[in-house]
């Protein structure tokens, strides 16, 4: 399978996946009110920082709380992938089975961009001191190093995405799943690094052209009204976004796993994924 038809198969996946994205929905707008409620309209400096600490403490329930959900989202993709149908009753069941196993992935992902954040950014500060910010030279060397560490963020995060995947579709544990995401990504690092470009490509206009008829709103409508309206509007196009990426990811991972496993047998396995 290729990028494009990864694209097509995950659009027209998440288009029959309804309910699923209505969930996730429910759950973005619900998690976007909680912290419209905490943070209030237009919050100040200084109120944001009375409240840095229920700000962190809020942040970190809604992170692991999309982990687990993410279990749920990820096995209904890969249901409606191989069985043309979504139990939305082992939905909540799904997400509680894999949520410690991917909770260790994104723990794992967490440390590592956080050692490659501080890594980058001490390597880019030592040149932009050697020239101290005046020298062009130093200075283009700084940024090359930012740019290498943004490089491997994102490389970074194609591998623990398709570990994730690999949690819910083998269900192997945290260090087996890391291996295959490795594994597939060394050997099929073309087609990864493209399907999540050409995702981005999709979801940047789409998630410009909301905040453009937000701000558009903002013009006639302001404070709750205007809060509220925003929230649906992103709630609903991330809800969909977020199906509509793993089901492409997914279907492409599925079609080139086959491929690992037994060489040449690509062909079959895409039939399989395009009757779905």
């Amino acid at each position: 399978m290729g990028v494009l038809a990864a694209i097509k198969k995950g659009w027209e996946i998440a288009s029959g996946m309804v309910p699923v994205i209505i969930g996730v929905f429910l759950f973005n707008v619900v998690t976007a009110l909680g912290l419209l409620m905490v943070i209030g309209i237009n919050p100040t400096p200084d109120k944001i920082t009375q409240i840095t600490g229920l700000l962190a403490v809020f942040f970190i329930v809604l992170l692991l709380l999309w982990v687990l959900l993410n279990g749920g989202i990820f096995s209904a993709v890969y249901s409606q992938i191989k069985t043309k149908r979504v139990d939305l009753n082992a939905f909540m069941p799904n997400c509680l089975s894999f949520f410690s196993r991917l909770f260790g992935v994104n723990l794992i992902g967490f440390f590592l961009t956080v050692f490659l954040g501080f890594a980058g950014v001490f390597l880019a500060g030592i040149f932009f001191a050697m020239g101290r910010g005046q020298n062009i030279f130093f200075n283009i060397i700084a940024w090359i190093a930012i740019g290498i560490t943004a490089i491997i963020a994102f490389l970074l995060m194609i591998i623990l995405f398709l570990s994730q995947y690999c949690v819910v579709i083998d269900g192997t544990g945290v260090v087996a799943s890391l291996k295959k995401g490795i594994g597939y990504f060394k050997q099929f690092f073309g087609k990864f690094c493209g399907v999540f470009l050409l995702v981005g490509v999709i979801i940047f206009p789409l998630s410009i052209g909301v905040n453009l008829i937000g701000n558009l709103l903002g013009k006639a409508i302001q404070g709750w009204p205007l809060a509220i309206i925003n929230i649906i509007m992103n709630g609903s196009i991330n809800a969909f976004i977020s199906v509509f990426a793993t089901a492409s990811v997914m279907s492409l991972l599925l079609s080139v796993a086959l491929v690992a496993a037994k060489p040449g047998e690509e062909a079959a396995e895409d039939k399989e994924i395009e009757e779905v």
